[in-house]
């Protein structure tokens, strides 16, 4: 059964209720996928260094967002990281008197008004799709704690600077 989360954010002054729907099992799995290869493809542009021999696996992926959160994304060029976002986004509804609108990048602007509002949606999507798989802590043996905390008030993301 996939998980139903109900959050209430603020855009501004005004509070706003989504629900966030879990992703299926295969559209987890190609996105998990998706986002890897893209993460391989581009390790450069992304800051990170991979060896697709030995370290390309869902196991690299969920440890390098367990690490980096969707900080991964940083550096690579928009057109290659939106239809991931998006799909974040979709898993989405705004509530208005228990009527759910999607979201979907064409109606989002029609709800929020701070891109803020946005990003916070993405990683609280981000958190219920993959919960236990992208927020575990990492496994590496260095006890770094995911950079994707959710609690029942705020999810908040921290993006490691990079030299």
């Amino acid at each position: 059964m996939r998980r139903i989360k109900r959050i209430e954010l603020m855009d501004g002054d005004a509070p706003l209720t989504f629900e966030i729907t879990q992703m299926s099992a295969t559209q987890q799995y190609n996105w998990v996928l998706r986002a890897g290869l893209l993460l391989a493809a581009s390790a450069g542009e992304a800051g990170i260094t991979v060896d697709t021999k030995t370290d390309f696996s869902m196991a690299w992926v969920g440890k390098m967002f367990r690490e980096h959160g969707l900080g991964l994304f940083k550096g690579l060029a928009p057109e290659k990281v939106q239809p991931l976002l998006d799909e974040l986004l979709s898993c989405c509804s705004r509530v208005v008197d228990n009527a759910k609108y999607p979201c979907t990048r064409e109606s989002i602007d029609g709800y929020v008004s701070n891109f803020t509002t946005i990003v916070r949606l993405q990683m609280e999507a981000l958190s219920v799709c993959f919960g236990g798989f992208f927020t575990q802590k990492s496994t590496d043996g260095n006890g770094k704690q995911s950079p994707l905390k959710s609690s029942k008030a705020e999810t908040t993301l921290k993006i490691p600077r990079r030299a």
